[in-house]
């Protein structure tokens, strides 16, 4: 549950004796620090990373099914965003303070006096204050040529407002949550922002055909040339490359990445039940089923398997199977954030 002053994170137990009971950890903005979403093949976790850390890491995870990606990547930016402008509020307000008066800019919608250069929007209203910086995402100063915290040329700042629309866009933000136009290329290996002239992504190496020179802003980085030498050579970056094409939807891109993870690492639980949930979206199900099976083969105490099993069943409307791998997952590792999400597939197995 996501308000304007709090996160909630509600957690149903299983029930006893007919008695069910609901778990609640909430936490105001002012103590979070940070967010993220960790997207995986089968689920994801959102998890709240608090100024000062609990001991149960449980009480700030939130596992989702891996459709809901996109959903939660949202919620995740929202969350970010409020919490960085909790931890700046209450501001100093030049008309009350005593002594000499604060050097800072207003807003320029509802001048409150902005303490930090580098807000790209207003913490009381929300107006975008200028063009951020095209690769720190930093105010870019008024009348400055170059962003005085990366170097980079103002040429390259874009607007916080979606170019489309008009809406405003966090510059985190690789799409308007309004009209969905994409908000500048973006590396297809690692997400990372990629500028006009570069010929690597600044990021992770990324190796270009051709210089990114004159892309729009509707152009999906995922479309950019890949050369032959800047192909992943490792298990892991096959993997994640694997990993990111499946979320782009292009299974069959994703299931070559996942063979060739194999290839270099054939005894990795992981990879094969990366590509047996790849392989059971185009129906192979045959397939998918060896290599779900020859990871329960090599890890049999890894409750990943267990769970994407459950999730083969329940799809193909064989329920019983379905929890009695459900039920596995939390045999073989009950504080595992797979058994977490396992009792929460039995706890509503009519809906699943």
């Amino acid at each position: 549950v996501v308000t304007d002053h709090r996160v909630a994170i509600l957690r149903e137990q299983m029930p006893i004796a007919g008695q069910a009971e609901v778990d609640c950890f909430d936490y105001p903005y002012e103590q979070i620090r940070d967010v993220r979403v960790d997207g995986a093949v089968g689920g994801g976790h959102l998890v709240l990373e608090l100024i000062v850390p609990t001991l149960d890491e449980k009480q700030v995870t939130l596992f989702f099914p891996s459709y809901d990606l996109s959903r939660f990547d949202t919620a995740a930016a929202r969350i970010r965003m409020i919490a960085h402008h909790a931890c700046s509020i209450p501001v100093p307000d030049a008309s009350t303070t005593s002594g000499p008066a604060l050097a800072a800019v207003s807003c320029l919608m509802c001048s409150l006096p902005l303490t930090d250069k580098d807000w790209v929007f207003c913490p009381r209203c929300g107006t975008p204050q200028g063009s951020a910086c095209g690769f720190c995402s930093r105010v870019v100063p008024e009348g400055g040529l170059y962003c005085p915290y990366c170097g980079v040329s103002k040429d390259l700042a874009r607007s916080p407002n979606c170019s489309k629309c008009g809406h405003a866009v966090l510059t985190s933000y690789s799409y308007c949550p309004r009209c969905g136009e994409s908000q500048g290329a973006r590396c297809g290996r690692c997400n990372g922002r990629i500028l006009s002239g570069w010929s690597r992504c600044a990021t992770c190496g990324l190796t270009l055909d051709s210089p990114a020179v004159g892309i729009s802003s509707s152009e999906d980085a995922s479309s950019l040339p890949v050369s032959a030498d800047s192909r992943p050579e490792s298990a892991e970056e096959h993997n994640s490359t694997g990993m990111s094409l499946y979320n782009r939807e292009d299974i069959e891109g994703a299931i070559k990445h996942f063979e060739a993870a194999l290839e270099v690492d054939p005894e990795n639980a992981l990879y094969h039940c990366n590509i047996g949930v790849a392989l059971a979206e185009l129906g192979k199900d045959n397939l998918a089923l060896e290599h779900y099976n020859a990871a329960v083969g090599i890890s049999p105490n890894d409750p990943t398997a267990y769970l994407n099993l459950g999730y083969f069943y329940s799809e193909r409307e064989q329920a019983e199977r379905a929890r009695q791998y459900w039920e596995k997952a939390i045999e073989v590792a009950p504080g595992s954030p797979e058994a977490d999400e396992s009792r929460q597939n039995l706890a509503h197995s009519d809906e699943v």
